[in-house]
C-alpha cells in the first residue's frame, strides 16, 4: 500500500499531471474569458505543453508566458483577421461559380495553418519565421495536422451533444486536445530532424 501512495510512485505521477491538465485548463479558460485574449491563451498554453516533461505548468509560469506573448498574440490576430475578411469578401462575390469550392478550400487549409500558427509560436521567433515555419508544415504535413485540429474542434461539440461530459470537458477538454495536438507536432519535428540526417 505504501507503493502506491509513494510520492515516487506512478499513481501520485498521473495524479500529479493530470492536476496540471486542469490547472492549465482553467488557467487557459479564465484568461480567455475576453475573448479578444483567446490567442494569446492558446499560444501560451501550447507553449508550455511543449516542454511539459520537463517544466510543471504553474500559475507564475503561465502568467509570464502570457504575458510574453500578448503582443506576438495581438499582430497575429490582426493579421488573421486581415486575411479572414478578405477569404470571406471573396467567398461572397464567387458565389455560384465555380471558384467558390477552391476559395472554400483554401479557407480550409487558412484554419489549419492558423493552427498550427499558434502550436509553432515562439517568443524568441520573428514573426516572419514563425509563419513560414507554420506554413511549410502545413502544407508538408497536411493530414496530420488536420487530425489534430479535428481533435481540438470536436472538444467543443463534446458539451453540446454528451452534456453529462460537462465536468470532464470543464476540467480537461481544452489541455488534453492540445497535448494532442503537440503530441503530433513532436512527431512532425521528429520526421524532419530524421530527414535532415539523411
Amino acid at each position: 500500500m505504501k507503493q502506491l501512495f509513494n510520492i515516487d510512485g506512478e499513481v501520485y505521477s498521473f495524479l500529479h499531471k493530470m492536476y496540471q491538465f486542469m490547472l492549465l485548463n482553467l488557467l487557459i479558460v479564465m484568461t480567455s474569458l475576453p475573448i479578444v485574449t483567446l490567442p494569446c491563451a492558446l499560444i501560451t498554453g501550447y507553449q508550455l505543453l511543449k516542454d511539459f516533461n520537463q517544466q510543471e505548468i504553474t500559475v507564475k509560469r503561465y502568467i509570464q508566458q502570457f504575458r510574453k506573448s500578448i503582443v506576438l498574440s495581438i499582430v497575429l490576430t490582426i493579421i488573421f483577421l486581415f486575411i479572414f475578411f478578405m477569404l470571406f469578401l471573396l467567398l461572397a462575390f464567387t458565389r455560384g461559380t465555380m471558384f467558390q469550392f477552391l476559395i472554400l478550400l483554401f479557407i480550409a487549409f487558412f484554419i489549419v495553418f492558423l493552427s498550427n500558427t499558434f502550436i509553432v509560436s515562439n517568443n524568441q521567433m520573428s514573426l516572419r519565421s514563425i509563419l513560414q515555419y507554420a506554413f511549410g508544415i502545413t502544407l508538408k504535413y497536411a493530414g496530420f495536422n488536420s487530425i489534430g485540429l479535428a481533435i481540438m474542434l470536436s472538444s467543443f461539440v463534446i458539451p453540446i451533444f454528451l452534456p453529462k461530459l460537462g465536468l470532464i470537458w470543464a476540467l480537461f477538454g481544452i489541455s488534453l486536445p492540445m497535448l494532442f495536438q503537440i503530441f503530433i507536432y513532436k512527431q512532425i519535428m521528429k520526421q524532419i530532424v530524421v530527414k535532415q540526417i539523411e
